[in-house]
């Protein structure tokens, strides 16, 4: 049996709050919960690995998105603000990337499936990949 070290989706801050790793309609995110409330702390992530570890105000974490590898990050929840520690530089220009829309169906048996659609991407004035097959097997 393998353990994993360190597997945790939350973890404890100051003043008696927890921060959890939350997933809805196909993508995580960071809330914070105090007596009150519940909040979303906004990231430019969409995927959340559950390795969370705080102190005080500040959250360690490893995130990625589309267009960024995952990387080492701490996160200050109380300005929202987003110190990367270690991680890539993004392969590509996130621009040259399809950016992926939600979408939810339901199945034969009523459940709702989340997912992420990458549309195709096609950079202006550019001719997309496209292969037709006649029966006398002429590539256009």
């Amino acid at each position: 049996m393998t353990r994993e070290f360190g597997y945790s989706t939350y973890a404890f801050l100051d003043a008696g709050r927890i921060t959890v790793i939350s997933q809805y309609d196909g993508r995580q995110s960071l809330k914070i919960l105090d007596q009150r409330r519940v909040r979303q702390v906004q990231l430019p992530c969409t995927s959340i690995k559950p390795y969370l570890s705080a102190n005080g105000n500040q959250v360690a974490l490893i995130a990625s998105s589309p267009v960024q590898t995952p990387s080492v990050v701490v996160v200050d929840v109380d300005r929202g603000t987003v110190h990367p520690i270690v991680g890539a530089e993004p392969l590509v220009d996130p621009q040259s990337l399809s950016q992926p829309e939600q979408f939810v169906f339901t199945t034969r048996d009523g459940a709702e499936v989340h997912g992420l659609f990458y549309p195709p991407w096609n950079p202006a004035g550019a001719r997309g990949a496209c292969q037709a097959r006649s029966a006398t097997a002429h590539v256009v």
